[in-house]
């Protein structure tokens, strides 16, 4: 009997081990807040930091949440705030300009991502399509006072790119602040 147990013990592990260590694409909702006093946007302007190298995302990702938030009359606007955009060039070229106020809008909402440190297997790769990644997005999100109102990080892991997941995370967003 006390083999029995110690062999589906081990063998629990084993496959709960396995599990958590494949790679799989999505978008997860690592962490989130909303405050008392958030009520649904009439209208939301995005504004992306980021050094450039992830231009050509930000500008994937804004298309896709403008899409999915316009569907549910929501205005949008974006602002984009490159660093360092003489290294980024190719990777901003298709970025809007910047001509909305954020006193235009109800809401301002930030977002920023964070890189993981990819593991050292996963840098061995022959084909680009098959390079594994993963990031954190962080929407954080005030009102016209700056009180913040919503933060909402999402883990995203894919294949090759994480702009291949906009899609997915313009819908996890809309469903996050109705």
């Amino acid at each position: 009997m006390g083999k029995i147990i110690v062999f589906i013990f081990i063998s629990f592990t084993i496959s709960t081990y396995a599990q958590t260590n494949k790679f799989k694409e999505q978008v997860t909702i690592v962490n989130s807040f909303k405050a008392d006093f958030y009520s649904f946007p009439k209208s939301i302007i995005f504004v992306f930091n980021d050094s450039g190298h992830l231009g050509g995302y930000c500008t994937k990702l804004f298309k896709d949440l403008k899409k999915t938030l316009r569907k549910e009359k929501i205005k949008v606007g974006s602002e984009f705030n490159f660093s360092n955009k003489k290294d980024f060039a190719n990777d901003i070229s298709n970025a809007p300009k910047n001509k909305n106020k954020r006193s235009d809008f109800e809401y301002i909402c930030n977002i920023t991502t964070e890189h993981y440190k990819d593991p050292e297997e996963w840098k061995n790769y022959k084909d680009l399509k098959k390079r594994k990644t993963q990031h954190d997005l962080i929407f954080t999100m005030y009102n016209n006072k700056y009180e913040r109102v919503l933060k909402l990080k999402l883990f995203i892991q894919s294949y090759y790119t994480i702009a291949t997941k906009t899609k997915e995370t313009s819908i996890l967003f809309y469903e996050y602040i109705k």
